[in-house]
């Protein structure tokens, strides 16, 4: 039996589309299974606790201190933690190559703060959904 799908107070699902698959959300809604459900009824502060809880109970053991992280101020920071620090962390780069290590960083230095600045995207409002306005 299909769960009837229960309007959004003040407004109807229908005809409603997901702009990132363009479907329907009344579809996204009746593909979720329980779990996804009781989440999705949580206030966004407990839907943003249960999801890190949810990630880093699935997290291999390796990445879970990555969770307890802060993003840097600017994206080309990881890219530069990843060229530097990280690949010559690895055996590989840590013994015959070395030496390359020193150039990398400084052309990381030198050309990753032209890239452009990251653009936050827009994040939807829908009035009647988390942090929406009703009126």
């Amino acid at each position: 039996m299909i769960p009837m799908i229960q309007d959004v107070p003040g407004q109807t699902l229908s005809g409603i589309l997901d702009p990132a698959t363009n479907r329907p959300v009344s579809d996204h809604i009746l593909e979720m299974n329980e779990a996804d459900q009781q989440l999705l009824s949580l206030t966004q502060k407990a839907w943003v606790d249960g999801w890190v809880g949810r990630l880093a109970a699935n997290c291999p053991t390796a990445l879970q201190p990555e969770l307890q992280r802060d993003l840097p101020a600017h994206p080309y920071e990881l890219i530069r933690t990843a060229l530097v620090q990280d690949l010559f962390e690895t055996d590989a780069f840590s013994s015959a190559l070395a030496p390359l290590k020193s150039g990398l960083s400084e052309l990381c230095n030198q050309r990753l703060p032209e890239l452009p600045a990251f653009a936050e995207p827009e994040i939807l409002n829908r009035p009647g959904f988390a942090g929406g306005s009703n009126s």
